[in-house]
């Protein structure tokens, strides 16, 4: 099929390309039509192109599809070329054409309303077209003219660069890169007689000739990328353009610099690449770093996205710093089909992401941070078209990112490249940092601004287009990842341990969403908690490692901004701690898939393999951090307090588990842990105690609960850890008690966060009845007789036997955590309502049946491996114990101590001004300084220094390999 309509239609499409846009430029110019009529006379070849492209992209193996215009064979005609990379890129250019040329027309009026923008933007689309399929160098450089004057004159269009400063900026640049590329073409058409990229290699002869002009044409092409350090030109030029123009700019026209440098040294210069493998990873190291930082420095939006095309270029030059491990085809390799996606993956989501910015700016006049905040609950469907452009410019899955991401991880993993690794997980880190940073802004408390006029259609209009690019990077992922050779998803199904756990997902969820919308907390909320639901779910039916990283990648995001929902600083700032933990989490989780890329990723097969340790120990971390174990527990006494009460509810009942779950799947199958066992269990003991007198410490209840959240982890880390150490039945047993464990603690623990926002809420008559249901399920987690935690505590026992644990060990854990509840009790009761936010007592139902399901569901359980005998001494007195002597501490240190009301008011001072200590003497002068160093490379002068060091560095490079 792909050959039929290869050889029949695509000679007619490239020509359309091409001829169409020079015919649509041509009647805006005469203004013989008007500019939306145009419009919808470009549109369907923007599509049929798109189709074209893509099915040539998904088609093209073997040898590239070559067109002689005018019947003149090369080297004296000229010469089009179709290969997958030229299907790719023609893919990327239309597909963001299409979005941009909408948005152009939506901006209207704000465009400025210049007789030559449409003429321009026509024969900017049909220059990238051109430049695509062109095939000797010398049209390569026609055509990259045409495209850079092109670009030149949209930004001399923008109203906010009325004296043209960063339009003659941007054409000087250009003039001087294409100088230097001219230079370079020149010198090997004086050598070879030919400038056809198919017959280069084989006259092209490696010399000092060549390396001059492989030098020159280097420079003028990243001169015209904007690549760290030649990269003054781009954010005035960015910042000042208006969002259609610099959807084109950032998706496009840059990434058509950098697919000619990768025309050049994977054809002509192919030999010199080895020798230049260290200058690229110089430069990718640059743009990623120098870029990302620069990015969260910025205050304007426009400018945060432009500094982040600096940062994502690094990615793409990392096609050049890899062994291509196909060198007969380059882009059949792993880095050059990476690469392809990566750039498809950069152009779509950037696209959306400075419409977004267009949003904005038409409706505030501004894309200053300060003045968009806010503005998340009126301009909802901009924002989650943010939200979801950002998400796959991280490459988390199903997203086209994360295809290209992860083509180019194993590609560096399998040539045992740490620095590019490390590189693309530190890469990642930052763009989710100050992408995140900006979403901060939507959820904080409006500030007194004026709009134009309210949200208009154009608004309007534009944020569902924005929406519709951000959603066409993940519908290209899962059709790329769906496809042949990406067989890494397994059939949903319900395991053991998901069937355990899916009566509290049932039921935490709805019940946390059905006092949300009691408490009148809002939609956006109710919103949150839905998609959550849904995403838990799906989490439990997750049965291979992909699958389970999308979900548990997803949860992880919902989670931060469940985190911030209240929108005030603590919540920001907590939400921070917890974004950067859950980042780390998942550039772990995403290392460890890479380095298991080798093995049947579905959890059945992993259960009969031997896995190597350091995709384990990765994938452990990121599990870990989800669970707030010791050690990586940070962010859990932090974002409990300053949360929702529904969303602590989920947080700690549910969304930790997620790491437990991951936990028993991957982990507990594997043979040949036993050392990880006794570091395991030395880890979660330690915990245990630890929490205790973090704990008793808080006034705070929430704060109390996280601290007992961490401790109950810990007794299930210390148990996965006996679990690691034995064999069959008695890790079958040890694994039998943890995930009933886990699941006792998830409906427990949400009753009790959800008991702190009922004492506010509810009439004070119907305390007694709160603090009964409190006390129950204090008791149940604590190993109460004749409660679900009795029998849980005793598989846990008999677990710890096994492994030659000491029994007390078990005794004084729920002595910490009946302290750690009682102290709960307490200050529940201490606690005064709230006048005016009153509950109907019938609210109490559904909190009373999480309750009754904690304190019974486990008897449901088939438990004959347990042998617990509930009538009989032993059993009683192993359950009762630790409340007793719980209530018996705590009542004499009340007597002799008065009510222990001790808030965390001093560690928090103490916290607050460590923290402005190193803001003042640290983080402000170290940003001034970044600030001001950047702005010295905004010049000529330092332009020019920095090109000589470029080109001496990349010629030193070269020069040596030829002497050596």
């Amino acid at each position: 099929m792909i050959d039929i309509l290869m050889s029949s239609c695509w000679p007619l499409a490239l020509s359309l390309l091409v001829s169409w846009p020079l015919l649509l430029a041509l009647l805006s110019f005469q203004r013989l039509v008007r500019p939306g009529v145009v419009l919808w006379l470009g549109l369907p070849v923007m599509l049929l192109a798109t189709l074209v492209s893509f099915q040539a992209g998904t088609g093209i193996t073997e040898s590239p599809l070559l067109l002689s215009l005018g019947g003149w064979a090369s080297p004296l005609g000229i010469q089009w070329q179709l290969d997958q990379a030229a299907a790719w890129l023609l893919l990327t250019v239309n597909l963001i054409s299409v979005a941009a040329a909408l948005s152009a027309w939506l901006f209207g009026p704000s465009l400025g309303g210049s007789a030559y923008f449409w003429p321009l933007w026509w024969l900017l689309w049909g220059g990238m077209n051109a430049l695509v399929v062109s095939a000797d160098l010398f049209n390569l450089y026609v055509t990259l003219e045409l495209v850079t004057l092109t670009a030149v004159g949209l930004v001399a269009q923008s109203r906010n660069d009325p004296e043209g400063k960063a339009a003659m900026q941007y054409l000087m640049a250009s003039l001087l890169a294409s100088l230097l590329y001219l230079l370079g073409v020149a010198l090997i058409y004086g050598q070879t007689g030919v400038l056809d990229l198919l017959l280069l290699p084989e006259r092209l002869q490696e010399g000092a000739l060549m390396q001059v002009a492989a030098v020159c044409m280097t420079l003028g092409l990243l001169l015209k990328a904007a690549v760290v350090p030649l990269h003054f030109w781009l954010p005035e030029a960015h910042s000042r353009a208006q969002a259609p123009v610099s959807v084109v700019l950032s998706s496009v026209v840059i990434a058509l610099a950098i697919y000619l440098l990768w025309r050049l040294w994977l054809g002509p210069f192919l030999p010199l690449l080895e020798t230049a493998q260290p200058f690229f990873t110089l430069l990718a190291t640059l743009c990623l770093l120098w870029g990302g930082v620069q990015a969260l420095l910025q205050r304007r939006l426009k400018l945060v996205l432009a500094y982040s095309t600096l940062s994502q270029l690094g990615f793409a030059l990392m096609l050049l710093s890899l062994q291509l491990d196909d060198q007969s085809d380059p882009w059949l390799s792993l880095a050059g089909q990476g690469s392809l996606m990566f750039l498809l993956a950069h152009g779509l989501a950037k696209a959306a992401l400075f419409m977004v910015a267009g949003v904005l700016m038409l409706h505030f006049a501004s894309d200053r941070l300060r003045v968009i905040q806010g503005s998340g609950g009126q301009l909802a469907v901009a924002w989650l078209a943010f939200v979801l452009a950002s998400i796959s410019l991280l490459g988390a899955p199903p997203t086209a990112g994360f295809a290209g991401k992860w083509q180019l991880l194993q590609a560096a993993l399998q040539q045992q490249d740490g620095w590019t690794v490390m590189l693309l997980l530190v890469g990642t880190l930052m763009t989710a940092v100050y992408l995140f940073r900006v979403m901060q802004f939507a959820w904080r408390p409006a500030v007194m601004r004026q709009t134009l006029h309210g949200v208009s259609w154009r608004v309007r209009l534009l944020s569902w287009l924005a929406l519709f690019t951000a959603l066409t990077s993940w519908l290209v992922g899962v059709l790329v990842l769906g496809g042949p050779g990406w067989q890494l998803f397994s059939p949903p199904a319900l395991d053991w341990y998901g069937q355990v756990l899916l009566l509290p997902v049932l039921l935490v969820w709805p019940v946390a969403l059905l006092l949300s919308w009691g408490w009148r907390l809002g939609k956006p909320l109710l919103v949150l908690l839905t998609l959550g639901w849904l995403l838990n779910l799906l989490l439990l039916f997750a049965q291979d490692l992909l699958s389970f990283y999308l979900v548990f990648a997803l949860l992880s995001f919902l989670g931060w901004w469940l985190v911030i929902q209240p929108g005030h600083a603590e919540a920001l700032a907590a939400g921070r701690v917890y974004l950067g933990m859950s980042l780390v989490g998942e550039l772990a989780f995403f290392l460890g898939i890479g380095l298991l890329a080798g093995f049947s990723l579905s959890f059945t097969a992993l259960a009969e393999q031997t896995l190597p340790a350091a995709g384990l120990l990765a994938i452990g971390l990121a599990l870990a951090i989800k669970a707030g174990a010791l050690g990586v527990h940070f962010w859990l006494p932090v974002a409990h307090p300053v949360a929702p009460t529904p969303a602590s509810a989920v947080l700690s009942g549910l969304m930790i588990k997620a790491g437990v779950l991951g936990a028993l799947r991957i982990h507990a199958s594997q043979d040949g842990l036993e050392s990880w066992g006794w570091v395991l269990v030395l880890l979660g003991l330690i915990g245990v105690f630890y929490t205790l007198w973090r704990g008793l410490l808080q006034s705070n209840p929430k704060t109390l609960l996280a601290w007992s959240s961490v401790s109950q982890v810990s007794l299930m880390t210390a148990l996965l850890g006996a679990g690691l150490m034995l064999q069959e039945q008695a890790r079958d047993l040890a694994l039998l008690s943890l995930v009933l464990l886990a699941a006792t603690h998830a409906l427990a623990k949400a009753s009790l966060f959800l008991a702190v926002g009922l004492k506010k809420t509810l009439p004070a008559g119907y305390s007694v009845w709160l603090l009964a249901g409190v006390l129950l399920a204090g008791l149940t987690l604590a190993g109460a007789p004749w409660l679900a935690g009795m029998l849980v505590k005793q598989g846990v026992d008999v677990s710890f036997a096994a492994a030659g644990l000491p029994g007390w060990l078990l005794l004084l854990s729920s002595l910490i955590t009946s302290l750690l509840l009682g102290r709960l009790l307490w200050l529940l009761a201490l606690l005064p309502p709230t006048a005016d936010a009153r509950l109907h007592p019938a609210w109490l139902l559904p909190w009373g049946l999480l309750v009754l399901s904690a304190a019974g569901y486990a008897w449901f359980w088939p438990q004959t491996q347990l042998q617990v005998e509930m009538f009989s001494i032993e059993a009683i007195l192993k359950g009762a114990l630790p409340p007793v002597v719980a209530l018996l501490l705590l009542l004499g240190y009340w007597r002799v101590q008065g009510s222990p009301r001790q808030s965390a008011v001093a560690q928090s001072f103490w916290y607050s001004r460590m923290w402005r200590w190193v803001r003042v003497h640290w983080q402000r002068p170290f940003y001034t300084g970044l600030s001001g160093l950047e702005k010295q490379l905004q010049n000529w002068f330092a332009m020019g220094l920095l090109l000589a060091w470029v080109a001496a560095l990349l010629g030193g490079l070269l020069a040596y390999s030829l002497i050596g």
